[in-house]
């Protein structure tokens, strides 16, 4: 088994993999995405803050960023949109799959290249809240 953060990583990888508009999806941090792969997905681990302690019974919160990427002459529309299918996915099963206990969107950020590009990048970063026994990071209680 993989430790809880990349199982977070991979139910959300399995979730947008469902959403037929994006050509490519990414587990990563952040790199260069070739024209021909948009629009496209990246999605990894900001950070994992770590709550209360109830014996070994340890509440954690994990901030992952999914990082929209498209190019176009309409592309600031084409972002919003595909950042619609991304919010509705996730709010299909905010517990992926009854592991968290919650999960909310709290920032998105939007950033262009140039105007002669026409390539964007729209960023959601979401909070999974979840509970793990620390002796055994690899299972969700």
């Amino acid at each position: 088994m993989a430790h809880v953060r990349r199982q977070v990583r991979d139910r959300l990888i399995f979730k947008m993999k469902e959403i037929p508009e994006f050509k490519k999806v990414f587990n990563t941090s952040i790199f260069a995405i070739d024209k021909a792969d948009l629009p496209a997905i990246n999605i990894f681990t900001e950070s994992d803050k770590l709550d209360e302690n109830m014996g070994y019974i340890q509440v954690r919160n994990q901030t992952v960023s999914l990082s929209i990427h498209g190019e176009g002459g309409n592309v600031v529309d084409d972002l919003d949109e595909l950042l619609v299918l991304v919010e509705k996915k996730l709010q299909e099963d905010p517990t992926l799959d009854g592991v968290l206990k919650s999960l909310f969107f709290f920032k998105i950020e939007s950033s262009f290249e140039d105007a002669d590009s026409a390539r964007g990048e729209i960023e959601l970063s979401i909070n999974c809240l979840y509970e793990i026994d620390e002796r055994d990071p690899e299972i969700f209680l």
